[in-house]
């Protein structure tokens, strides 16, 4: 996949310009278990034809959202880093891997559409590798993170979270 996905939203606005379709440009939908389908897009990666089956629905309106990979979101996990429990050789590795992520700032990194029928939502779902390589980082920074339980009290102790002042 190439490093922006870029042409393909641009190669996605005229198709559905051309398709007729009425485009929401939105956020990402959350996905709910049972009322979403995915489009196999490793086995067809091609949108015309997920937007084709929508045509044959009689779909009207088109969700399309894309997310551009932003800096902050390097600094976000670089600090998320330094709070974590990695360290050595491992965390040095993290480090320069998200730093060398700064690469792809203003990129696209995601893309995705989906249209409601009949009580379903369809989804057609495409992300960079790089973005994905982040994710994955983001996510093993994440659990190797220690995040203290609020703690209002001043003398620093927690109280297991079982506390009233009630």
């Amino acid at each position: 996949m190439e490093d922006s996905l870029d042409s393909l939203k641009q190669a996605i606005l005229a198709e559905l310009e051309e398709g007729g379709f009425a485009v929401f440009l939105g956020e990402s939908r959350s996905a709910n278990e049972d009322s979403s389908i995915f489009w196999d897009v490793d086995s067809h990666p091609d949108f015309r034809a997920f937007l084709r089956c929508a045509t044959k629905l009689r779909v009207p309106l088109v969700v399309l959202h894309s997310r551009t990979f932003k800096e902050d979101e390097v600094e976000d996990a670089l600090q998320d880093l330094d709070e974590s429990v990695i360290e050595g050789d491992e965390l040095q590795e993290m480090t320069n891997s998200l730093r060398e992520m700064n690469a792809f700032a203003g990129l696209v990194g995601t893309v995705d559409l989906s249209y409601d029928f009949e009580g379903r939502t369809y989804f057609y779902y495409v992300e960079a590798d790089w973005y994905r390589e982040f994710l994955d980082l983001r996510d093993e920074i994440d659990v190797m993170t220690f995040r203290a339980p609020y703690n209002d009290d001043e003398s620093g102790e927690s109280m297991g979270g079982y506390f009233s002042r009630n």
